[in-house]
């Protein structure tokens, strides 16, 4: 009998130091933002906290701004940048008073990237690409060509977070 209650406790306690034994291992991992893509990205970080902030939410807002293009008289616009729903580095670009609306992605902290992707515009269909940053967190520049036919005209559009 004192065998059989010697081996259980034995087989008890060796099965309590595995449990605590991986406990421990798997409740001493780092947390933090696990997203490269993020203000706030901790390499350590072996468990997302879910306290990421994406580098895309800063460009989110609104912004009063100049939009001016080559051979063209300047004007005053209001752009608006909101996420994308199709991708989570997208932002959907918004210039009223050129009527422009289009997409970019959020390829570094402070820049954006226009992929090549054709838009209406003043009644018309042209191309747009280019790309854009964000000085101080509130200072936007938009840097970008219309391409209709064999006409390229270089635009830019600068303004400050509303």
């Amino acid at each position: 009998m004192k065998k059989t209650s010697l081996r259980f406790a034995h087989l008890f306690a060796g099965f309590a130091l595995v449990a605590l034994s991986t406990g421990a291992l798997t409740g001493c991992q780092p947390e933090g933002c696990t997203d490269p893509m993020s203000d706030n990205y901790d390499p350590k970080a072996k468990k997302n906290d879910g306290s990421c902030v994406p580098w895309r939410d800063k460009f989110i807002a609104s912004y009063s701004g100049i939009n001016g293009c080559a051979g063209s008289a300047n004007q005053d616009v209001s752009i608006l940048i909101t996420e994308s729903g199709t991708t989570e580095d997208g932002v959907v670009i918004t210039v009223s008073g050129s009527g422009m609306v289009f997409t970019a992605t959020v390829s570094t902290k402070t820049g954006l990237t226009i992929p090549d992707q054709q838009i209406n515009y003043q009644g018309g269909t042209v191309n747009i690409s280019g790309s854009g940053s964000l000085k101080n967190e509130t200072e936007l520049t938009l840097d970008y060509e219309l391409v209709s036919g064999p006409l390229t005209v270089p635009c830019s559009v600068t303004g400050n977070q509303l």
